[in-house]
């Protein structure tokens, strides 16, 4: 595996090779402290699998870097690993096309466990990604709102099917789009994140 470490602070890199080490013998890596170094690197044909973006490499968050790193490198996969972890800024940066958001307030063990999900297909995001307010229900539709809360009712799929009039394979998309919405496994972790923001 070929990672790139795209961050202004040197010792954050130092930091994170360290980690990345410990957590696969198969990895090269590459660090840029600049979005153009960063280019550069790929345009040699040192082509990442893998990116870790910092979204503060000025005084204020940039989204244009997902953008540009996933221009340069369109089959690698970007991860957002920042101290701007606000909700809007993780929302942004998923609507550029990044396959997760690490807080730099989590610990080493939560990065790489974080990135063990963006591996095996998940979603990781941070805790302020889950907090609720009037305009948003966890990133859900109104739709599956509905499903997660027959879900937390008990229904089994083909129940909720009949009391939404809708296909029972419908109901199967529906519960696996909210699992990996909310970044768990199962329906129970899903109805415990669900009653922490009062959706049920």
């Amino acid at each position: 595996m070929h990672l790139l470490i795209l961050d202004d602070h040197a010792l954050f890199r130092a930091g994170v090779r360290l980690l990345l080490g410990k957590w696969r013998q198969d990895i090269v890596i590459d660090e840029a402290d600049t979005l153009s170094a960063a280019i550069d690197l790929i345009k040699t044909g040192r082509t990442p699998d893998l990116v870790l973006v910092d979204l503060m490499l000025g005084a204020e968050p940039d989204m244009d870097v997902i953008t540009k790193v996933r221009e340069a490198a369109p089959g690698a996969t970007v991860v957002v690993v920042s101290m701007a972890d606000e909700r809007n800024f993780v929302r942004q940066a998923l609507e550029r096309g990044a396959r997760g958001f690490i807080s730099k307030a989590q610990s080493g063990d939560k990065l790489l466990a974080a990135l063990d999900t963006v591996l095996s297909g998940g979603l990781p995001l941070p805790t302020s990604a889950w907090r609720q307010d009037e305009e948003d229900n966890l990133g859900l539709s109104p739709r599956q709102r509905e499903v997660l809360r027959l879900v937390a009712s008990g229904l089994s799929n083909r129940e909720i099917s009949l009391r939404l009039d809708i296909a029972e394979p419908t109901v199967k998309v529906h519960v696996h789009k909210i699992l990996k919405l909310l970044n768990v496994t199962s329906r129970a972790k899903a109805m415990v994140i669900a009653r922490e923001n009062g959706l049920l």
